[in-house]
């Protein structure tokens, strides 16, 4: 049982936390997300279960600083930012999961990258896809070719080989049909990687839409399963 300086710790954190709402507000306002409801929401659990959301908020504010970050080296040099954001994004993804979900123990990181991206895979299986080629290749050694997958190898190309080269979303500057071809590596365990081409429709700040509006999603489901 609590103590009362415990109580009146918990209390102090509380009242700080729910002062940062405009901030928060802002923050996913910027993603299309109107957060309002869903955050009053959150101080309806008891603390236990709003620590943990709310450190999770100050971590994908952070990884949005380092993204925006990257952003300037890409417009300012030039440089390839793509798999870095992604390897970011996607890490982020799994810690989310590991918060908004109790059963994850027997779940691997491809998993997890599957689970958080689950309430959205029809706005990703058209627009994040591999070549008619590769998906056949893949698809004989019974490799899992979703979208959350190939974001997933994404991930891991820039985490085990440090392969940042090559971008992967389309310009604001494109076409609306036009779709962006890159390659990469396609890791798998105890082989040789596979070389694989995917193509995309969706440009980073559509990305971005998707990832948070799973976030709320996800968000919204841990408030429900909690009340």
């Amino acid at each position: 049982m609590k103590d009362d300086a415990e109580k009146k710790w918990e209390e102090a954190h509380l009242n700080m936390w729910q002062a940062d709402l405009p901030r928060i507000q802002l923050f996913f306002k910027r993603f299309g997300i109107e957060i309002e409801a869903v955050y009053h929401s959150l101080f309806s659990l008891d603390y236990d279960y709003i620590q943990p959301v709310i450190y999770l908020i100050g971590k994908i504010e952070k990884i949005m600083e380092v993204c925006d970050f990257l952003d300037t080296l890409a417009k300012n040099n030039h440089d390839d930012v793509d798999k870095i954001k992604i390897f970011q994004l996607v890490s982020h993804a799994e810690i989310a999961i590991n918060t908004f979900s109790a059963n994850t123990a027997s779940m691997n990181k491809g998993d997890l990258v599957d689970a958080f991206f689950e309430p959205v895979k029809d706005k990703l299986q058209y627009t994040l896809q591999l070549s008619i080629d590769d998906t056949k290749k893949l698809s004989k050694i019974n490799q899992q070719i979703t979208s959350s997958r190939i974001l997933y190898k994404l991930r891991n190309e820039y985490a085990h080989q440090g392969n940042f080269i090559g971008k992967i979303f389309k310009l604001e500057t494109d076409e609306k049909k036009v779709s962006n071809l890159f390659s990469f590596d396609w890791g798998i365990p105890k082989a040789q990687p596979i070389e694989v081409c995917g193509l995309t429709r969706l440009t980073y700040a559509q990305f971005l839409n998707i990832y948070f509006l799973t976030f709320q999603w996800h968000f919204e489901d841990y408030i429900k399963k909690h009340s």
